[in-house]
């Protein structure tokens, strides 16, 4: 099952490599580390975010992060844009509640 706006993990890793190709043959050393550590976290958020949407997690955590996410597509993304922490949303006041 497809969700627009939910890339599958292994198509945004290709997407990512092309990038991280071009960044390298252009900028050198420093940026390919950059990016790597950027595409690093963008993955790690993807794949946190897919499975918010795919899988029913186990953990106390895990359903607590996904209870938040759905939470922000029930309401018209009007809040609840954290997909791996909340936190954001707490300082910042954009903290939807069931």
């Amino acid at each position: 099952m497809a969700f627009i706006g939910v890339i599958e993990p292994g198509a945004a890793e290709g997407v990512l490599a092309g990038v991280h190709g071009q960044a390298e043959r252009r900028a050198g050393r420093m940026l390919t580390v950059f990016v790597g550590f950027f595409l690093t976290g963008y993955l790690a958020y993807e794949y946190i975010h897919y499975a918010m949407h795919q899988k029913e997690p186990r953990s106390g955590l895990g359903k607590f992060l996904r209870r938040h996410h759905l939470t922000h597509h029930a309401h018209g993304h009007a809040g609840n844009f954290g997909v791996s922490t909340p936190l954001w949303d707490w300082l910042l006041g954009t903290r939807l509640r069931g």
